[in-house]
């Protein structure tokens, strides 16, 4: 419920000008969850006990209810479309296409996340610095504010960027086997600052798609399938593992990204031929 209820009170915060920076910013959220929860729970477990790290967890929730409640303001208005049954919504091709979108981007991401560090030690880097690039991806992360700004000032060409960050990454991917071990760092950095395009600018587009008030529509079909990427993304990348070999895994994820960007060109094509419909008729 959280994820698909913030959002959509960022949506009413902000106009869609201004929606790339707004969720720059709310994509910060994991990045930064993760890597905080990781450097101080697993130390707060092993030095107190692991319960400790269950009661900060359960004063972290307490103090987020509280700001939920006395804090946060709510708007109350009326759908641009008028009163229309969520099945109208549903309807549109858009919004699943964009879900779709997301859905192959993260199962290249969280592949890559999982099972990074088992291939780089395989390729014979140390655990550490199979650790660091591993994390690169999701690092990038932390650069969703900038690229949220860029979303906004390119905000006509929105889906031009997801096409771009997608096609780059299917390019990347296939490169990782033939880099040597000094150039893997840098490979993974740009992959991550790349990947940062995503977030802001597909968090953008529920609105313009689906209208002003029916945001949690496209929130709820958006996290249906990141939650599916979350299963498939690295069970895939397991399965070619175990019967392809090490550098069969690149090749998966680019595959990911190339069906990713396949659809996100077909995304942007169906608009351009929506509004060329549109000023037909209208001419």
């Amino acid at each position: 419920m959280v994820l698909v209820s913030a959002p959509v009170l960022i949506c009413q915060w902000f106009e869609e000008s201004e929606l790339g920076s707004a969720m720059g910013f709310y994509g910060l959220n994991m990045p930064v969850g993760t890597i905080a929860a990781f450097m101080t729970l697993g130390f707060m477990s092993q030095r107190f006990g692991w319960r400790t790290s269950l009661s900060v967890t359960t004063i972290i929730d307490a103090s987020a209810l509280l700001v939920c409640v006395f804090v946060l303001k709510e708007k109350r208005f009326i759908s641009s479309d008028g009163f229309k049954s969520s099945s109208f919504y549903l309807r549109n091709s858009d919004i699943w296409i964009l879900g779709l979108i997301w859905c192959l981007f993260n199962m290249a991401q969280i592949g890559y996340s999982t099972w990074g560090k088992t291939v780089f030690i395989a390729y014979g880097l140390s655990p550490n610095l199979s650790d660091l690039f591993a994390s690169l991806l999701i690092a990038g992360s932390l650069a969703t504010p900038v690229t949220g700004i860029l979303s906004d000032k390119w905000k006509a060409h929105r889906k031009f960027l997801i096409i771009v960050a997608t096609v780059s990454m299917t390019l990347l991917f296939p490169l990782f086997p033939y880099a040597g071990l000094g150039a893997v760092g840098c490979l993974a950095m740009v992959l991550g600052l790349i990947a940062a395009f995503l977030p802001p600018t597909v968090f953008a587009l529920p609105e313009s798609i689906l209208g002003t008030g029916n945001e949690s529509i496209g929130w709820g079909i958006l996290n249906t399938f990141q939650n599916l990427a979350i299963i498939l993304g690295p069970l895939f990348a397991g399965y070619s593992l175990d019967f392809l070999g090490l550098s069969s895994i690149f090749t998966l994820f680019a595959f990911f990204a190339l069906l990713s960007s396949i659809l996100a060109i077909w995304f942007s094509y169906r608009e351009k031929r929506y509004l060329n419909r549109e000023q037909g008729s209208s001419g």
